[in-house]
């Protein structure tokens, strides 16, 4: 019987990040001998990887799992420094115990990570607490690393990435009053919209409906300080159709309704 193991169930034994000699190799002799499976992600310089499953060029982002006992073969192919991380580790069962790494069908055994920033901070997160004798936090960093990777939509450039943010965040700004949505966003970059939101947060800091509520709420307080516009105008000006709706989330962003804060910039 396999297992499909539920990737958060893992614990890590050792981890590290190896700068390689220019006559480093790993060859089938260690990696029959190890007990456990290895995540090896190449940081630095190029590779090539012969696995069971056939040949794999490697370069800065490819990453593998290896299955213990089995036979591999990694070598350098460049003159350029080669660096990666590895991470040996198990899966467990719901009793935290190890699992025989015979029982266990591996999710993925490639992937090719076109933006490595995240990858590359949670390793050195599970490196980090491994020499500090934090094993428990190794680990649920490996998990989350685990999951990213799990994820099989590609990940986009990052040039790619900031025009397209860049755009949605300025027709946001330009026009607070129109319908922007997620659906929309994720549409014109052609990925779904959950990933789109976690791409979106990790280059503005914040989700795309905070960015949009907030950008709406500082027009708002710009119209109030600025005009004597009636509130329920203000209110469809910043894409409100609800006027109480629109005083309930300008009260949660300042702290106090429109009303109050244009009578108080009025008094000062």
């Amino acid at each position: 019987m396999t297992f499909k193991p539920a990737i958060q169930a893992v614990r890590v034994n050792s981890a590290g990040l190896t700068r390689c000699g220019s006559d480093w190799k790993l060859d089938a002799t260690r990696t029959r001998a190890w007990p456990d499976f290895d995540l090896w992600v190449l940081v630095s310089g190029e590779a090539t990887a012969r696995t069971p499953a056939g040949v794999i060029p490697l370069r800065p982002g490819s990453c593998l799992v290896m299955r213990g006992g089995w036979d591999y073969e990694i070598v350098r192919t460049a003159s350029k420094p080669l660096a990666n991380y590895w991470v040996h580790f198990d899966y467990l069962d719901h009793g935290d115990r190890p699992l025989s790494m015979d029982s266990v069908t591996l999710p993925w055994q490639h992937r090719q990570l076109r933006s490595t920033d995240l990858v590359f901070t949670l390793l050195a997160r599970v490196v980090a607490a491994m020499q500090g004798g934090d094993r428990e936090h190794a680990s649920a960093w490996l998990a989350t690393a685990l999951i990213e990777l799990e994820d099989p939509l590609p990940l986009a450039a990052p040039a790619k990435a900031q025009a397209w943010i860049t755009d949605f965040c300025a027709n946001v700004r330009s026009a607070p009053q129109r319908r922007h949505s997620v659906q929309q966003l994720a549409t014109a970059a052609g990925y779904d919209p959950a990933y789109v939101c976690r791409l979106f947060k990790q280059h503005v800091g914040a989700s795309p409906k905070q960015f949009i509520t907030d950008v709406r709420m500082d027009a708002a307080r710009a119209f109030l300080l600025e005009s004597a516009m009636p509130v329920a105008s203000i209110a469809a000006a910043v894409g409100y159709a609800n006027c109480g709706f629109f005083s309930r989330h300008f009260k949660q962003a300042h702290g106090v309704s429109p009303s109050e804060y244009r009578g108080r910039s009025e008094r000062g």
